[in-house]
């Protein structure tokens, strides 16, 4: 199970780590990577945009204490704000655990928000996509969003709600990019995590592609969901 289970907390990216270059953001860092590692290299970005890890909103005693049991919900994105070349791409998520509590996620722009939508049906521990077609958002380019995933247990108070947000950018195409490896020289974080996932879609035992996704969550601060794709290359193998 992954940590990060009490108040949300902010991490913030920062330097280079791995063949992605993760963004050089302005406010005060609290993690900086340094080096090249090879994989994906996010371009540098200008007012931070941070994931907040998957946590409680609020609570306190025996409703704190309840919600330490309940899965978890994680954002799969950058620390800092993802690059995407989509005008509607898909975004993907991680459930620590099988629940059936009710399911939201909004997209916020400018602080407006945008779309919220709720659902409830039974959700599978694991990775779980959603298009932003599915929800009728068109991004502009250059513009910058934030997107919220949250596991609702008391529909009447929002403060125990288990959430996690993520930021994304459209960023025009330098040039063309016809698969992960193309854009992950370019930075562009949802597009390669699309085309792995549709990949390993067609293919799930295919260990190369389990190796490069789990090597990319690992690189940008998700070391518990990396471990799902390692784990599975060990099994079949």
């Amino acid at each position: 199970m992954l940590p990060n289970t009490g108040a949300p907390k902010t991490r913030v990216g920062g330097g280079v780590r791995g063949g992605l270059m993760l963004p050089k953001v302005g406010a005060p860092k609290s993690r900086v990577g340094g080096g090249v590692r090879g994989g994906l290299q996010l371009p540098n970005v200008g007012a931070p945009q941070n994931r907040v890890g998957g946590g409680v909103r609020g609570g306190e005693g025996e409703d704190a204490n309840h919600l330490m049991s309940m899965p978890v919900v994680h954002v799969l994105t950058p620390e800092s704000v993802g690059y995407t070349v989509s005008e509607s791409p898909t975004l993907y998520y991680y459930v620590t655990d099988d629940t059936t509590l009710e399911f939201e996620i909004t997209v916020n722009r400018d602080e407006r928000t945008l779309v919220q939508m709720r659902r409830s049906e039974k959700i599978k521990a694991g990775i779980h996509a959603i298009s932003m077609e599915s929800l009728g958002i068109k991004l502009e380019e250059g513009a910058d969003y934030e997107w919220n995933v949250a596991l609702i247990p008391n529909p009447l108070q929002g403060s125990l709600d288990i959430t996690s947000t993520g930021g994304i950018r459209r960023v025009m195409a330098k040039g063309p990019m016809k698969d992960f490896n193309d854009y992950g020289k370019n930075g562009i974080w949802y597009d390669m995590l699309h085309d792995l996932s549709t990949r390993l879609q067609s293919d799930p035992g295919n260990a190369k592609l389990l190796k490069e996704r789990g090597d990319l969550f690992k690189q940008v601060g998700l070391p518990a969901v990396a471990e799902l794709d390692y784990a599975q290359i060990k099994t079949k193998g």
